[in-house]
């Protein structure tokens, strides 16, 4: 604001001020009247005391902004002054790195010992980017600014932790790292350093991490010593650790890492927002199939707070898969896939990991919830065992969990709550026997 926005600010509130006494004193009984100055004049003590106050906060802003621009217009490398992101001037600061990409090149050469936010920002503002190649791209900008170096993006979901995306310089260790990241991983909490980060969601930096099963588990066969040395980067969704990232090197680009670390900090934000933050597309045709167990519990998380909040019943399904014929495995899967996707509403996600699908989905009473799953069930044994040519080609247990309104807990305890006892209906159903299907209905009673 300039003075003269200021004076009429305080010309507009002196006016309203006055125009509320003159009101008071003119309409109310004179037996009113004490009364009314005394609360006229505690309200103006108030109101002006906290205008002083935004007067002040809005003056710090502005001269600790005036401040940082000065310093950066004396800065002799003509370099732009990183801001830490739980400063009050990162705002200013993201949105000013953004304009700048825009006049710098993008050809201009980073030295090594240097490091700009400047390539990430764009990238990430590309809509065009699956959430798969957006990560590739990121972890070879990451390899360009820290050559020698091992670079891994994890996620955190349901006590597991999967590898989503990795750039890896040994070959060696390549054929193993594919094979061994195709699932997710019991994630250990008695880790020292993992567990350290992800607790309490801060940054670590050390050529002296050793020992910690969590990342090694996907580097090594039997030594799970594998050293960890490097920057762990925790990345936070709704004040909670859904996954790291994690660059493995070695000095001199440690030293990298330590001099630029409130940069690296800013880095599990884009891909936070890149990847994990995208809404469900609620317009979408048909139910969404999810190739990671860490993406499909971060949506199911999301589609159980759509139901929650527009009054909508939710429901979860464990489908178990036991193939007899391990050589048609695949194309008998794609069979069920099919039939699944084909009697599932539209607002449905659902993904395959080991013969085990799981299912969320919403907007369904629930007779209609039961009915989908008997639908699911009929077709299903009867491609099993007709349709795929006899002998049959193997049997089906389904375990439902129907969700009901819980204003007292988080999104995330709600679900997990449930995915319990849906797992606790499908154990009944494979008790019973072949081709069965359990629904949870409240603690005590399953019904089939």
């Amino acid at each position: 604001m300039n003075g003269s926005e200021t004076i009429l600010i305080i010309l507009s509130n002196f006016f309203i001020l006055v125009s509320f006494y003159i009101a008071g004193t003119y309409f109310l009984p004179s037996e009113f009247l004490f009364g009314f100055y005394k609360v006229f004049a505690i309200c103006c003590f108030i109101f002006f005391c906290f205008e002083f106050i935004k007067l002040g906060f809005y003056s710090r802003f502005r001269r600790e902004l005036m401040i940082y621009m000065q310093q950066n217009l004396n800065n002799p490398l003509s370099e732009i002054q990183e801001i830490h992101f739980s400063h009050r001037l990162f705002p200013f600061y993201k949105v000013f790195i953004s304009l700048l990409n825009k006049l710098v090149p993008d050809t201009q050469v980073l030295v090594h010992e240097q490091f700009s936010l400047k390539p990430y920002l764009k990238l990430s503002k590309s809509e065009t980017l699956s959430k798969y190649k957006y990560m590739e791209l990121f972890l070879s900008q990451l390899q360009m600014d820290i050559p020698n170096s091992q670079y891994f993006i994890f996620g955190i979901s349901n006590n597991q932790i999967q590898l989503l995306q990795y750039l890896c310089l040994d070959n060696d260790l390549k054929d193993f790292i594919q094979k061994s990241s195709k699932y997710a991983k019991p994630f250990k909490h008695q880790n020292e350093f993992s567990f350290q980060a992800f607790s309490q969601k801060k940054s670590i930096i050390s050529n002296q991490l050793v020992n910690d099963e969590n990342f090694a588990q996907f580097l090594s066969r039997n030594d799970l010593n594998t050293p960890i040395y490097g920057g762990v980067f925790p990345i936070i969704f709704q004040e909670l650790c859904i996954g790291f990232l994690w660059i493995k090197s070695e000095s001199p680009s440690l030293e990298i890492l330590q001099k630029h670390k409130d940069s690296f900090d800013l880095l599990p934000i884009l891909i936070s927002h890149k990847i994990y933050q995208q809404d469900i597309e609620i317009n979408n045709l048909s139910p969404q199939l999810y190739d990671s167990s860490f993406l499909f519990h971060q949506k199911s998380y999301y589609l159980c707070n759509i139901a929650r909040n527009v009054s909508n019943p939710t429901a979860i399904f464990l489908i178990k898969l036991n193939i007899f014929q391990s050589s048609q495995s695949k194309k008998i899967i794609e069979n069920i896939f099919q039939i699944i996707e084909n009697i599932l509403p539209k607002h449905a996600i659902y993904i395959e990991e080991d013969n085990l699908i799981n299912i969320t989905f919403t907007g369904t009473e629930q007779k209609k919830t039961l009915l989908v799953a008997a639908k699911i069930l009929d077709k299903s044994i009867k491609f099993l065992q007709i349709e795929s040519g006899p002998p049959s080609s193997g049997e089906i247990n389904i375990g439902i969990s129907l969700l009901k309104d819980s204003t007292d807990s988080k999104v995330e305890s709600f679900y997990q709550h449930n995915i319990t006892q849906a797992k606790l209906a499908l154990k009944e159903s494979i008790l019973a026997g072949p081709d069965q299907l359990r629904i949870y209905e409240a603690e005590d009673t399953n019904e089939q």
